[in-house]
């Protein structure tokens, strides 16, 4: 099974640049257009990959509470 490079780039960047709006305008303010905006896609195209705000925000707080450091090697 081929993974679409664009899809899964364009799905990460949507929830980075979510967590970036979040923090300057708080989450009441973010819409899936703005987000779609904010990463120069169309709004369609947010749709194809998060169907509401919510699920959205459920991306963006999975990322959060995902430690960077988890996958490091330890010293």
């Amino acid at each position: 099974m081929k993974i679409d490079r664009r899809s899964t780039d364009t799905r990460q960047r949507l929830i980075d640049t979510t967590l970036d709006l979040i923090e300057t305008h708080g989450w009441s303010e973010v819409t899936l257009g703005g987000v779609a905006r904010a990463c120069q896609v169309t709004t369609p195209a947010c749709y194809k990959h998060f169907p509401s705000k919510t699920s959205l925000f459920e991306a963006a707080a999975r990322q959060l509470s995902t430690p960077r450091w988890a996958s490091a090697p330890s010293s």
